[in-house]
Order: C-alpha cells, then sequence, then structure tokens
C-alpha cells in the first residue's frame, strides 16, 4: 500500500489464491516502521481465509475443548469416537505434509498416498467394528433407508474385497 487508509475505511479484498472477493472495514493501523493494516471482513466467511486461517481456528478451538475436556469430562463413548477422527486427521495432515514436503523436492510422493489408503482402511475397519458393537447392543434405531444404504455399500465392498483377496491367493 502506498498509502495507509483511515480506521472505518471500507475496502475490497481478493484472495489471491482462490480468487473470493469480500469488502472489509479498516479497524487499525499498527507498528511504526514496519505498518500493519488491521481488517475486519463487514460480512463474516469461513473460507475467505482459506485452510490456514481454518486451521488456525481449528487448532485454537481444540485447545479450549481439551481444556474442557479435562476439567468437566465427557461421555467415554463420545471421546474414543472423537479421539477416532482427531487420529485420523492428523494422520491425514502428516500424509498430506510429507506429500507437499517430497512434491516440493522433486521426490516421489506415490508412497505417502499409498499411506493414506492404508489409514483409510484401517478406518473403515474400525468404524464397522463399532457398528457392530452398536447393533449388538441394539443401540441403532431401525431406519430402513439408512440401514438399507449401508448394506448395499457393505456388500458392494464386499464384492470388490472378495475378488481381490480370491485374485491374490490364486497368484
Amino acid at each position: 500500500m502506498k498509502a495507509f487508509p483511515p480506521e472505518g475505511t471500507l475496502l475490497d479484498l481478493t484472495n489471491r489464491i482462490s480468487n473470493e472477493k469480500a469488502q472489509a472495514r479498516v479497524v487499525a493501523i499498527r507498528g511504526s516502521r514496519l505498518r500493519e493494516v488491521a481488517v475486519e471482513l463487514v460480512a463474516a466467511s469461513e473460507t475467505f481465509w482459506g485452510v490456514t486461517f481454518r486451521l488456525k481456528k481449528a487448532t485454537t478451538d481444540l485447545r479450549m475443548l481439551e481444556q474442557d475436556i479435562k476439567s468437566v469430562g465427557a461421555d467415554p463413548r463420545v471421546l474414543e469416537e472423537f479421539r477416532d477422527a482427531v487420529d485420523y486427521i492428523r494422520k491425514t495432515a502428516w500424509v498430506v505434509y510429507e506429500w507437499q514436503e517430497r512434491h516440493l523436492h522433486q521426490k516421489d510422493a506415490s508412497t505417502v498416498l499409498s499411506l493414506l489408503t492404508m489409514e483409510r482402511l484401517r478406518r473403515a475397519t474400525q468404524l464397522n467394528e463399532a457398528i457392530a458393537a452398536d447393533l449388538q447392543a441394539h443401540e441403532i434405531p431401525p431406519d430402513p433407508q439408512r440401514l438399507g444404504a449401508l448394506l448395499d455399500a457393505i456388500e458392494n465392498l464386499g464384492k470388490l474385497l472378495r475378488n481381490i483377496v480370491e485374485n491374490s491367493r490364486s497368484s
């Protein structure tokens, strides 16, 4: 910026990565040598600042949630499901990070993507075991539409898995 706008000035911002546009208001000018302009979006947007902003926000939210869990506690089943989800996200973040690093340094990234697939298989196994336990404990209400869709998906997956396993045994 050649000239710093006074507080209250409306600006049109463009996210250079997504090309998303938003209107913002100048709320403060900071710094004496290295000037910074603090802005707030006129209309709130969870997407304008992109994934980096959402990751920072999620990190802050998770830290606050951690304090609440430590002080108040939560249902153990919900905690286990939350822990599994966080673990899955952590592993996914690691795989994406490794893929970006290998891509940046012109190294083979294909091995990293197979790790993500293996993690999905591990998570799918966990989910299926949890659903089976819920069904045995009669904790899932009879919902023919949802249960039917799940059954169709499992039967389709079963056919594909059976073919792969049988082909690998015969090889």
